[in-house]
């Protein structure tokens, strides 16, 4: 009997080794599913969220390449310059939309006729944020080669950065050659802030800051004991 006795607490304590056995390989089944499953689906979201970094990427690309694009339509200049007697002259201005190319031509068209009859000129260029604004403003530096050109980063808006040239408007210190482009300027300027219409008095802002920058104080030379200024002495646009 006490044989038959441990013959069944051996097979008794078999059936539970095998039982636990079978338990714990179906606990380390269930852990490794698990961890596969996890595993997959955290390349499923890793592979979605570089899907859609890519997407957004190309997205900013694209409007930053639309941005630039638009922006090069709009073609505009002022030559302005300073008087011995601390006066202001606007001599000319242009404000066109024009194809990206034809932009560029004109661009340089009008600094080479600037440079040839007023010798001294130097050509004052807003750089655009980020990467594509740099990149653009290296290829007009490029392009013109030979011509004296400054790049700034412009900060404020327009109406901030108007603040400067306007008192010196305002204080009747500013003059303007009659031409067919001085209604549309001075249109601008009667109208700003309120008009949408504001690059001529943008590109005037920006000239008047780099001819203070670049004057530092100092009046054109004259002309040989003349007491005339020398034109090529104090042009800028």
């Amino acid at each position: 009997m006490a044989n038959s006795d441990e013959k069944v607490s051996k097979f008794v304590q078999e059936i539970t080794d095998y039982a636990e056995e079978q338990r714990q390989k179906i606990h380390q089944e269930v852990e490794d599913y698990k961890i596969e499953r996890l595993t997959q689906a955290e390349q499923e979201v890793l592979a979605d969220a570089y899907d859609l970094i890519q997407r957004e990427r190309m997205e900013l690309k694209n409007n930053a390449s639309r941005e630039m694009s638009r922006r090069e339509l709009d073609a505009r200049k002022k030559l302005l310059g300073k008087r011995r007697d601390g006066s202001y002259v606007i001599a000319d201005a242009t404000n066109n939309r024009l194809r990206a190319d034809k932009v560029r031509a004109m661009v340089k068209q009008c600094a080479a006729a600037d440079k040839a009859q007023y010798k001294r000129v130097r050509i004052r260029m807003s750089q655009d944020p980020g990467q594509a604004g740099k990149e653009q403003a290296q290829s007009y530096v490029k392009m013109l080669a030979g011509f004296s050109v400054s790049v700034v980063k412009e900060s404020g808006n327009k109406e901030a950065r108007a603040e400067p040239f306007a008192a010196q408007w305002q204080a009747g210190n500013v003059k303007v050659v009659a031409g067919a482009w001085t209604e549309t300027l001075l249109g601008q300027y009667e109208s700003f802030p309120e008009s949408k219409f504001k690059d001529l008095v943008d590109s005037g802002s920006n000239a008047f800051n780099e001819l203070e920058m670049m004057n530092a104080g100092s009046v054109p030379p004259a002309e040989n004991g003349t007491g005339t200024t020398l034109k090529a002495s104090y042009w800028f646009r």
